[in-house]
């Protein structure tokens, strides 16, 4: 999945915490994840 993010407004600058939501095999709830960066996030299998 690629997500693209439009900044419609270039005079402010603001910061984006890329987040991954799952929910494994199993689980009981749905787990969120801030680690990786803006180009690189890890899904869990």
């Amino acid at each position: 999945m690629s997500v693209l993010l439009i900044n419609k407004d270039p005079a402010n600058a603001a910061t984006v915490t890329p987040t991954v939501y799952s929910y494994l095999k199993n689980a009981t709830s749905i787990g969120s994840d801030t680690a990786g960066s803006a180009t690189r996030q890890t899904v869990p299998a």
